[in-house]
């Protein structure tokens, strides 16, 4: 998730509650095959405003909340190689800060 200053520094218990809420839909709703459970493609079909069949026509997303170690530096390599970001990059100690999926996870430091 990309928060700016509110959840990060403002208000970093809602930044808190608002990535267990996505964890927990991740790990409950997106799981390994989620496209295998017919009334799950059915209800996201009716959210998504789409049809059934293109749901089903592709593979189900990997869904992963976690970030990586190198995942940013990856990102911005992949940005600046198609042209979208043409300044240096960032160290990923300045573009991730995994302290509050730590804590909503229950990770201690």
């Amino acid at each position: 998730m990309l928060y700016g200053r509110s959840l990060l520094h403002d208000d970093v218990d809602a930044g808190v509650a608002l990535l267990r809420a996505y964890i927990r839909t991740v790990n409950t709703y997106f799981a390994g095959d989620h496209k295998s459970d017919p009334s799950f493609v059915t209800y996201l079909a009716k959210l998504l405003k789409t049809d059934e069949a293109v749901l089903k026509s592709t593979p189900s997303l990997l869904m992963d909340w976690e970030i990586r170690t190198g995942t940013a530096t990856r990102l911005q390599a992949a940005y600046k190689a198609a042209g979208v970001s043409k300044e240096a990059a960032l160290p990923e100690s300045r573009t991730a800060d995994r302290s509050l999926y730590e804590e909503a996870v229950g990770h201690q430091p």
